[in-house]
């Protein structure tokens, strides 16, 4: 079994937008990660500032036909609207409530953000075939390595039966 390279999508595309400037991180060809220093580590001079108030921000933006927008819930579970926009005040908050966005601020976000990703990808579509081939490149990768061990498996078992019977079983 030969391990097989994992190929990159294309990452920390830097793109300014009026709060500031954020990171895309383009994971599948309908797919854009936009990273905002969402973890406080990532880069300190990634983030936005919404009417003073610095945010750390996190949100998936997907194409639905030709258009992008802020990742859909799907009605299943209320995981996917909380996960879509992650945002936490940027400081040294003690209280965790303390570091919640106002309503208003996640609207901006999106508001902002959304026409931005939809012309990064209008003039993008290199990139975005680049992140698009890249996924099936290394999801293909991930199921042939999975099947090769399971084969492996079967061949280890049909092994141990034929040590036992001394003769095939199949």
């Amino acid at each position: 079994m030969n391990p097989r390279e994992w190929k990159n999508t294309p990452s920390n595309i830097k793109l300014d937008t009026k709060f500031g400037p954020v990171l895309l991180h383009v994971t599948q060809g309908n797919h854009i990660y936009v990273d905002a220093n969402s973890n406080s580590a990532t880069n300190p001079n990634i983030g936005l500032t919404i009417r003073g108030v610095r945010y750390g921000v996190s949100a998936h933006f997907f194409r639905y036909g030709i258009k992008w927008e802020i990742q859909r819930d799907t009605g299943t579970s209320g995981l996917r609207a909380s996960t879509a926009l992650y945002m936490s005040r940027s400081g040294p908050y003690t209280n965790l409530r303390a570091t919640e966005p106002s309503r208003s601020a996640r609207e901006a976000v999106i508001a902002e953000l959304t026409p931005h990703i939809q012309k990064w990808a209008d003039s993008n579509p290199k990139i975005l075939k680049e992140a698009h081939e890249a996924h099936i490149y290394n999801e293909t990768s991930k199921h042939v390595e999975e099947i090769e061990k399971k084969e492996a498996e079967i061949a280890k078992l049909k092994q141990e039966i034929f040590n036992l019977n001394g003769t095939r079983f199949f």
